[in-house]
C-alpha cells in the first residue's frame, strides 16, 4: 500500500434516478472544509475488459475510529483477525459480508462521514494503452487513470481539507516506480485544481490488511466489479445488490458527479458516448 501525504449497494430492485441536489446535500455527517483527509484506494487487476478504482474517503483523525468499529463488527460475527476481502467470500459467509459493507451506513449513522467512489474503465472503448497521452503500455495508461480518478475524488468530496494523505493498497505488477509516479501526477493535477496551498510530504508503502477500513473498499470495489466481471461466485452478488438497496440505485447506472456517499464513474473520453446503463449523449 503506498502512502502519500498531501497538504490538502437482492435482484428485481429497480435503479433509482437520484435527484443531483438532493444526494449532494445527503443526510448525515458532511467532511468538514478544514481538516485532514485520508483517501484509501484499491484497484483492480489489469487484463480485464473492466477496471476499476475505488476509495474510502474520510477525514484522518476519524480513521482509527472507523477502524475499531469494523473490528468489532468481526468480532461480533466470528471473523476475529480475518481479512475481509471479496475475492475470499464464500457461500457460507456471504450474510456476514452483507452485513459488513452495512456497517458502511452504521459508521455514517455514528457521525463518520464516510464516502465512496469509485471508476469504471471500459477498455474496449478507452484502451489503456495510449501512445499520444504518454502511455506506451496498459500499465502506464492504468496509473495515469489512476491519478485521475484520485484527483476527481478528491476534488468532489473535499476540495477544502487541509491536507490529503492518501493510501493506495500495494499491488505485484511489473511498472516501475508506479509510487513515484503516482505521486507526482496526483500532486501536480491537485495543485492545478486546487491550488498551490499544499505541498507533498512523504511517500510509504503499507498493507490493506492492516486497515479494516481499507479492507471495506476492496469488498465495496468488488460488488461494483462483480456487475461487469462475471467471476462465476454468483453467491457474491448478494453483497452487490444490498449496496444497491442502500444507495437507492444500481451500481451500473449512470451517476452524476456529485452524488453521495456512493458515487460510481463510468468513465468515457471526452467526445465518445457514454456507455453506463440508463446513460446518454457524449462526455
Amino acid at each position: 500500500m503506498t502512502g502519500l501525504t498531501l497538504n490538502r449497494r437482492p435482484d428485481g430492485v429497480r435503479p433509482v434516478r437520484v435527484d443531483c441536489h438532493r444526494q449532494f446535500a445527503y443526510g448525515g455527517p458532511v467532511l468538514s472544509a478544514h481538516e485532514p483527509v485520508t483517501l484509501l484506494s484499491d484497484e483492480s487487476f489489469i487484463g480485464r475488459r473492466y477496471v476499476a478504482f475505488g476509495a474510502i474517503i474520510l477525514p484522518t483523525r476519524l480513521l482509527p475510529q472507523a477502524d475499531a468499529l469494523l473490528q468489532s463488527y468481526c468480532q461480533r460475527r466470528g471473523l476475529g483477525a480475518r481479512e475481509m476481502a471479496f475475492k475470499k467470500c464464500s457461500a457460507g459467509e456471504v450474510d456476514r459480508y452483507v452485513g459488513y459493507v452495512d456497517e458502511f451506513w452504521s459508521l455514517r449513522e455514528r457521525g463518520i462521514p464516510l464516502d465512496f467512489r469509485a471508476m469504471v474503465i471500459d477498455t474496449r472503448r478507452n484502451p489503456l494503452k495510449a501512445p499520444q497521452y504518454g502511455c506506451d503500455t496498459d500499465e502506464a495508461g492504468f496509473y495515469r487513470m489512476y491519478h485521475q480518478f484520485i484527483t476527481c475524488s478528491v476534488e468532489k468530496v473535499a476540495p477544502g481539507a487541509t491536507h490529503y494523505e492518501l493510501i493506495v493498497a500495494r499491488t505485484d505488477d511489473s511498472y516501475a516506480h508506479r509510487s513515484e509516479i503516482l505521486g507526482k501526477t496526483v500532486s501536480g493535477a491537485l495543485r492545478q485544481r486546487l491550488g498551490s496551498r499544499f505541498g507533498v510530504c512523504g511517500l510509504t508503502r503499507d498493507d490493506p490488511a492492516k486497515s479494516r477500513t481499507h479492507q471495506l473498499v476492496d469488498v465495496m470495489l468488488g460488488a461494483v466489479t462483480h456487475a461487469y466481471n462475471p467471476c462465476g461466485s454468483t453467491h457474491k452478488l448478494a453483497i452487490r445488490r444490498h449496496i444497491e438497496e442502500r444507495a437507492g440505485r444500481s451500481l451500473d447506472s449512470d451517476f452524476l458527479p456529485s452524488e453521495r456517499p456512493v458515487n460510481v464513474w463510468h468513465f468515457a473520453s471526452r467526445g465518445r458516448a457514454r456507455w453506463a446503463s440508463g446513460s446518454q449523449g457524449v462526455a
